[in-house]
């Protein structure tokens, strides 16, 4: 077979398995195996403060890492790796990815319906997968990242090796995927993470969001130390004390606003106590 017939038939297989696209007239291929992604709102917290530090919000195509500070706090971060992804599910209605190995799943639990319902995330959107430890859960998050049709991961998963980790923020950026790490507290962090979010848990405040507006809101609020402790978009080394709404029934679409950070209002117009 002639060389340039040779070529052709390369090329048409390629064309064929999505790793090329072509321009009429044009001899230049141009990868597209993977959709340029939709113009998105920001992902941001909502919360001045926190959204300074970032540039235009969280990246919605790296890996960002939730630690807890202690054992004790293991459940305050996945929580809050929630809060994180009802942020961006309220704009991108793409399904969720939970991934956790059986170990993971014993020792912290797994997703439950009406307790994501209080995100304001609906469990139908979310897929469920169960791994036998992390090594295999690192392969279905590197799998899901690179096929660009998710709204976000969330991995339950030990702090990933340099190699495995610089694997999942590449494909990461290749499927312009989001990746919610939830490592374990005994982790010195992941190096290729964007930002490394610190939390800790705090007793939950009722009066941040309590207002007329939103007569739903019956539970006290979702409430958080949080620390930034690595951030590429900008600067680290900040803490915040972070609450975030729990409502007892799923909100309309009306009031997906309310779902947001928010720092705690400081007192206002409380009477000092007299001297005794």
């Amino acid at each position: 077979m002639p060389l340039e017939n040779l070529d052709k038939l390369r090329t048409q297989i390629k064309r064929i398995e999505g790793h090329t696209a072509f321009l009429e007239g044009a001899r230049k291929s141009l990868p597209a195996r993977h959709p340029p992604s939709p113009s998105l709102p920001a992902w941001s917290f909502g919360a001045k403060e926190v959204d300074q530090c970032l540039e235009h919000g969280l990246a919605p195509h790296a890996l960002h890492e939730i630690n807890p500070l202690a054992y004790k706090d293991c459940w305050a971060a996945l929580s809050f790796a929630l809060a994180l992804a009802s942020k961006r599910a309220s704009f991108d209605q793409r399904p969720l990815l939970w991934c956790s190995s059986r170990a993971n799943k014993s020792e912290f639990g797994g997703l439950y319906g009406q307790g994501l319902q209080r995100f304001n995330l609906d469990p139908a959107r979310f897929i469920l997968i169960e791994t036998k430890n992390d090594n295999e859960t690192a392969f279905v998050l590197e799998e899901a990242l690179k096929s660009a049709s998710l709204c976000a991961v969330i991995g339950l998963i030990a702090a990933p090796g340099l190699t495995a980790s610089r694997r999942l923020s590449l494909m990461a950026n290749k499927g312009q995927t989001p990746a919610l790490l939830v490592t374990k507290p005994e982790d010195t962090g992941i190096k290729n993470a964007t930002t490394r979010w610190q939390v800790a848990s705090l007793r939950a405040d009722q009066s941040l969001f309590t207002t007329p507006s939103f007569p739903q809101l019956a539970l006290p609020q979702l409430s958080w130390q949080v620390a930034l402790t690595r951030n590429s978009q900008g600067p680290a080394d900040k803490k915040w004390h972070l609450e975030f709404p729990s409502y007892e029934q799923p909100l309309h679409k009306s009031s997906k606003e309310a779902f947001r950070f928010a720092l705690p209002s400081p007192f206002r117009n409380r009477k000092s106590r007299a001297a005794a």
